[in-house]
């Protein structure tokens, strides 16, 4: 837990964790007690169709969750396209009424998970080589991960950076909090490198749920990161970092680089209708915001 200038309190959180459960490498008790010895404060174990519980401690949550997969082929142009969905139920009160079958659909898995009082998630869009329209056609999604550790660094895909989704959303009118997680199966490399940072009244889990829902957070490797509009002028502050990026709906966006950078501030347009924000340190580590609306 991390104590800001103004006296508010972040916390730093994993929403994507594998054990052996399901495909992970490591027991559901060997992931938590790693997790915790890295200085996490919250955690949610989401493994394949297995629920995990919520479980409230003294300075340690986690927050009940699972991961639900399907895959189905569907026609697109005349062509036949494998459909490849993975949404993370977090948070739910008790576990969804699923049943992993053919026919199953996504926006079955958000309906459901929202019935048990969780959230749902978008996983990985880029690995899974989601279509943006696969994301936009389902409703009541709260959240989308923008980066996915294990999507870059097991198998070197390069598929671990979901930011084009989230754009594409974000013009589109859908502005969907975005998360960076690790989506941890291995344990070599691919634990606690993705994050998010969330600023809530303390680490019960009503206080958590509701700052995730609240938009309270960023996601990160490292960098902090903080942003907000006055006027037409976006400000940025955040910790040394050598590059700062704008995306917005202005054709090529805005950016600052130099050495150490800590603050910038940038005109947006009048056609501007929304606005996020990556910041790039020098070891190469980013963190990002959530996509802005622009009022």
């Amino acid at each position: 837990m991390y104590t800001d200038m103004h006296g508010q309190k972040w916390y730093k959180g994993n929403l994507h964790t594998h054990t052996t459960r399901s495909d992970g490498k490591v027991s559901y008790e060997d992931a938590v007690m790693r997790y915790k010895k890295m200085g996490y404060d919250f955690l949610s174990i989401t493994d394949h169709w297995v629920t995990s519980e919520t479980v409230e401690e003294e300075n340690f949550l986690l927050l009940s969750g699972c991961e639900y997969n399907i895959q189905y082929t569907e026609s697109c142009n005349e062509i036949e396209r494998e459909v490849i969905i993975h949404i993370n139920g977090i948070g739910f009160d008790s576990p969804p009424q699923l049943e992993n079958r053919p026919a199953l659909r996504g926006q079955a898995i958000v309906d459901a998970v929202r019935d048990a009082g969780g959230i749902a998630i978008i996983n990985h869009p880029e690995w899974s080589r989601n279509l943006v329209s696969d994301i936009a056609n389902l409703r009541g999604l709260s959240g989308i991960e923008i980066f996915n550790t294990v999507g870059g660094s097991a198998y070197e895909w390069h598929y671990d950076y979901s930011g084009f989704h989230v754009d594409q959303l974000a013009l589109a009118g859908l502005y969907l909090p975005a998360f960076a997680c690790d989506d941890v199966h291995f344990y070599a490399g691919d634990e606690g490198k993705s994050f998010i940072m969330l600023r809530a009244f303390d680490l019960s889990k009503k206080s958590v749920m509701d700052a995730i829902i609240n938009r309270h957070f960023f996601a990160s490797q490292g960098p902090w990161l903080e942003a907000q509009m006055e006027g037409r002028f976006l400000k940025v502050n955040c910790t040394p970092v050598n590059e700062i990026r704008v995306y917005s709906s202005h054709y090529g966006g805005w950016h600052r680089k130099g050495n150490d950078l800590t603050n910038a501030e940038f005109q947006l347009s009048q056609a501007d209708t929304y606005y996020r924000v990556e910041v790039t340190d020098k070891e190469g580590n980013r963190a990002f915001t959530s996509p802005v609306k622009i009022a």
